[in-house]
């Protein structure tokens, strides 16, 4: 079996069990298999997945040596056009993960750009948009926390609230206050 496709079965299996051992392998098999892509297309995509698993690791870790090298190699891989492609999505996230580890607040501006540009790009599904503003609605609340920055926090609510809602409103009208459903209460 090649190394990819190797990698992709011991992902899965560590999706299914749980078992870091399998995610590590999964990871060493990736950097094989990116090594070796034939193709430019290859590459990405292989690359792309290595990224995804070196993340993953972090997040069962904590260890940021696998994050770091999740940021180098997704943000070395980023071409024009990719934005609704995943990858920047992918380096968003190590990035939030990487700020709010280490405090920094460059790397926590880089991913907040990074998926407002995703959450703007028309290519994303509309579940995947609701997926991205609510890690958006996240990282702007980081942002609070580490920079006690207010207008991230408001923001932080624009951004997680459905686009149907609308806030209630602070007057009575004929009578009525508002509750948050937006209907009439008497």
């Amino acid at each position: 079996m090649d190394p990819y496709a190797s990698a992709l079965t011991h992902w899965d299996e560590f999706d299914r069990t749980g078992d870091t051992a399998r995610l590590v392998l999964a990871v060493e098999l990736l950097r094989t298999a990116y090594g070796d892509a034939g193709t430019d297309e290859d590459r990405y995509r292989r690359g792309h997945d290595l990224g995804r698993a070196l993340e993953r690791l972090f997040a069962q870790t904590y260890d940021l040596a696998p994050l770091r090298e999740s940021i180098d190699l997704l943000r070395g891989g980023l071409r024009a056009g990719s934005t609704g492609d995943g990858r920047a999505y992918s380096l968003a996230r190590s990035l939030q993960n990487y700020a709010v580890m280490t405090d920094d607040l460059v790397a926590l501006d880089e991913s907040i750009a990074l998926m407002r540009e995703v959450s703007a790009c028309p290519e994303v599904a509309q579940d995947q948009r609701a997926q991205v503003l609510s890690a958006l609605s996240t990282a702007l609340q980081d942002r609070y926390e580490l920079a006690t920055d207010t207008d991230a926090l408001a923001e932080s609510v624009t951004v997680a609230a459905p686009r149907w809602y609308s806030p209630p409103r602070t007057t009575p009208v004929a009578g009525r206050t508002w509750r948050i459903s937006g209907s009439p209460s008497g």
